[in-house]
């Protein structure tokens, strides 16, 4: 009834007999379908005419058929090793071969590059411009964490720096756009998806039930694969650090020594993190510079005491409106405004 005009819904549209109304209307209906519809305007009826004479053709009396038993009716069909499997259960799959898939850097118009650029505040740019120094300088290895509240622009920072990043190893002679020299990630799918980048399980290969267990090292040969897509790479970003526990922050420094071959922390990689603490916070764990039990504690520094603190405190999202930006910020930190 959609092609058909009316004036009154309950007399035109709901007390009817519809089929009925369809019959009576069907030539006008048809007609105003195609007007909107780019097909053929009775291509559905045609197809459900057809389905039905299929249908028809199809019925047959229950009466005249034949079962024939089949002997091995019964049969209790093996299904392979059904004990418990505890790599599994910790959520390492060691029968099946994992293709690995990247996401290879991507560079946004110049248009859009030069917009974003022009987007960022006095501090904004100063980081971009410190972290090129840093990038250009690669001998030097750097942990950043970039920390802020609500709507100052973290993740359009970090999107400046991988795109500038990206634009200065391209631009390098002999480049090759399709190698990965940075990376950006996040812990879930919906963060990942909102900054064009990847997962960390997915990029890492961790395992996606940490099990509080030590990390399982890779196959080799999936090791020697995924070092050799990697081999280059000089900076990895994460986003949403709020949500990454103790546990996964070490799985991920574990899997870069090992992609790496390198002792140094994060397999020799700089790392710059980005996130609020006030926000959502990891699941069944702790956060990074937390210790997940007392003997941690005892034996180690935190991963976390590797970095510096880069914090974000002018409100980009409600500039326009400073009063309302003040308030959504005191709400995150459990005060109200008066």
């Amino acid at each position: 009834m959609l092609f058909l005009p009316w004036s009154n819904e309950e007399e035109d549209l709901i007390h009817i007999i519809h089929e009925e109304t369809f019959e009576l209307y069907k030539d006008l209906i048809r007609q105003k379908r195609s007007e909107y519809v780019h097909r053929e305007a009775n291509e559905f009826e045609k197809a459900f005419e057809e389905h039905t004479e299929r249908g028809n053709d199809d019925d047959i009396d229950d009466k005249n058929i034949e079962y024939d038993q089949d002997k091995n009716e019964f049969l209790i069909y093996e299904t392979g090793n059904n004990e418990g499997d505890i790599f599994v259960e910790m959520g390492i799959n060691i029968r099946t071969e994992k293709v690995e898939h990247f996401n290879v850097p991507k560079m946004i118009p110049d248009a859009d590059y030069q917009r974003l650029i022009r987007s960022l505040n006095n501090n904004q740019r100063k980081y971009t411009l410190n972290v090129m120094n840093l990038i250009k300088d690669s001998d030097k290895q750097f942990f950043h964490f970039i920390n802020g509240g609500a709507g100052v622009g973290k993740s359009t920072l970090i999107k400046a720096v991988y795109q500038s990043v990206l634009r200065f190893y391209n631009s390098l002679p002999g480049s090759n756009p399709e190698t990965i020299r940075t990376a950006i990630c996040a812990p879930t799918g919906k963060a990942a998806a909102l900054i064009d980048g990847m997962t960390l399980h997915s990029f890492l290969s961790l395992p996606v039930n940490q099990c509080k267990h030590k990390l399982v090292k890779l196959d080799s040969g999936i090791s020697n694969r995924i070092g050799v897509k990697l081999k280059d790479l000089q900076l990895l970003i994460i986003d949403e650090i709020s949500m990454v526990g103790f546990t996964m922050f070490q799985q991920v420094d574990a899997r870069l020594q090992q992609i790496m071959k390198s002792r140094e922390p994060f397999g020799g990689v700089s790392v710059i993190v980005s996130g609020d603490f006030n926000q959502l916070r990891p699941v069944d764990d702790k956060y990074i510079f937390q210790f997940s039990n007392s003997y941690n504690a005892l034996v180690d520094n935190p991963l976390s005491s590797l970095f510096e603190l880069f914090e974000l405190t002018e409100i980009m999202r409600q500039k326009d409106d400073k009063i309302f930006a003040i308030a959504l910020s005191n709400i995150a930190k459990g005060m109200m405004t008066l």
